[in-house]
Parts: structure tokens; C-alpha cells; sequence
């Protein structure tokens, strides 16, 4: 954080998240610096929960105010995903200017194609998201999907 405060421009910060599998027990660790919860995605029944554990953006803070995420360890079943994404999703705008949000990540999420997709969950959102925006989005949008297999 101190290297990133002194080395950036002025205004400037970055937003990312750790994650460590074990590939042996599928357990996934998540240090989170300023970016949205991620989700898991249960491959069995459909479901999207939040991931807990949230940090500052790094960068952004000085010493004296910054306090290191927690990092939160879910495990994976089989095709279980990790979804771990920039705000760009979420606040992307469609042309009347209406957020896509949280809520609409969320259902979107729970309506992803399954393991016998030829496309994983992460094109496949992207291509949700970029539908809802008509194509055009302002903000990046970064999507990282680990899937259990």
C-alpha cells in the first residue's frame, strides 16, 4: 500500500483481489482490496451467494488509515465457480441510463449456462452485461471465474 500511495499519480489507486486454491481440497482464499464481493456460483443448484471479507482500495489511504482486508476461504464442490469482477459490471448503464446493479448480477448469476456450456461463466456474463449496455460500457469491466471440475 505505501509503495502504490508515493508511486501513483496524484487521485489514483487500484482495486484488486488474491485468491489461493487448493486444488487438492478446492478451498479458495480470498484477500479482497476494493473491489465488489465476488460470488460463488453453486454448480448444483444454481445459486449465487456473496463472498464475505472486504479492504480498502490500495493505494488510496495512508499508513495511518489502512487496515489490510480479511481474507475469507470458501470451498469449491464440483462446478461450484469463483466469480471475481470490477465494479464496471455492476454499474454498467444501459442507454436510459438504469444501472445494471447488484440485484441484476445476482439473477443474472443464477441464470448462467451449466458445466455442459461450451462458453464458461465468465464470457458468459461479460456477453450479458455488454447485451444490457447496448453495447457500449464505460467503465472496465474485469471478469475472473474459477470453476471446480
Amino acid at each position: 500500500n505505501s509503495m502504490l500511495r508515493t508511486g501513483l499519480p496524484t487521485g489514483s489507486f487500484v482495486a484488486a483481489a488474491v485468491a489461493t486454491i487448493d486444488t487438492g481440497t478446492r478451498r479458495c482464499t480470498v484477500a479482497n482490496g476494493g473491489l465488489p464481493h465476488p460470488y460463488v456460483l453453486c454448480g448444483s443448484t444454481g445459486r449465487a451467494e456473496l463472498v464475505a471479507g472486504e479492504g480498502l482500495l490500495l493505494g488510496f489511504a495512508g499508513e495511518e488509515l489502512y487496515q489490510p482486508g480479511e481474507e475469507t476461504t470458501v470451498t469449491l464442490d464440483f462446478g461450484d465457480s469463483l466469480i471475481i469482477y470490477t465494479d464496471g459490471l455492476s454499474e454498467a448503464q444501459n442507454p436510459e441510463g438504469d444501472r445494471y446493479g447488484e440485484t441484476a448480477l445476482s439473477e443474472q448469476l443464477t441464470a448462467l449456462p451449466g458445466l455442459e456450456s461450451d462458453i464458461g461463466p465468465a464470457t458468459a456474463l461479460g456477453e450479458m452485461v455488454r447485451q444490457f449496455a447496448a453495447g457500449a460500457v464505460d467503465d472496465d469491466v474485469t471478469i475472473v471465474a474459477v470453476t471446480a471440475r
